[in-house]
């Protein structure tokens, strides 16, 4: 195990100038993230053949987990990562080779999606705690081994997540309010495979 991240992730469909806002009020005070700020992501989902992770996911247990093999900007090194979810809280582990072979193994995962997107990322500690904001346009998804990728969301749609370390950052609470940010049940998982399933 490389990293272990413990964070709520909450989740905003926005449009263009909800963005703006944002690019006004809120990225001038922090950082650009290492990667970028801005670059592609692209996702590979792994599922079981009864689609256990995807349902799992779509009825909002309250303890699930995810198995996904990430790349950044179409080359490079690919990451494995362990996402799991507990109660109001996301965990994010980066898996060695080993522990992602184990993984598969174990839960009879195969390659089920992928899922593509442009990202904004921005990241910094404001008032003693961890924050993290990613700005995603353009999600795009497909079968694993297919051809072609179809939009996830109607155009002009934007991911807007603000990561932080508990429910009650205050930094988070002004973003919303300025932004007029609503919050919505979101996993770019589901959302592609019920894209794709129709």
């Amino acid at each position: 195990m490389e990293e272990s991240v413990s964070r709520v992730e909450a989740k905003h469909l926005v449009e263009e100038p909800q963005v703006t806002l944002l690019h006004k009020h809120v990225t001038p005070l922090l950082a650009a993230d290492p990667h970028g700020p801005r670059y592609e992501v692209k996702s590979l989902y792994h599922d079981t053949p009864g689609r256990d992770c995807f349902h799992a996911a779509e009825e909002n247990y309250p303890e699930r987990f995810k198995i996904r093999s990430r790349q950044y900007n179409g080359k490079g090194d690919t990451f494995h990562e362990l996402k799991a979810r507990k109660g109001p809280l996301s965990l994010k582990r980066d898996l060695s080779p080993d522990e992602y072979q184990q993984a598969v193994k174990a839960f009879d995962l195969r390659p089920t999606v992928e899922v593509k997107y442009d990202r904004e990322a921005y990241e910094d500690e404001v008032n003693g705690e961890p924050f993290r904001m990613t700005i995603d346009r353009g999600v795009r998804s497909r079968e694993y081994g297919k051809k072609g990728w179809v939009d996830v969301f109607p155009s002009g749609t934007v991911v807007v997540e603000l990561k932080t370390k508990n429910e009650e950052n205050r930094f988070a609470h002004r973003i919303v309010n300025v932004a007029g940010l609503d919050r919505v049940q979101l996993s770019k998982f589901v959302a592609s495979l019920r894209r794709l399933n129709g």
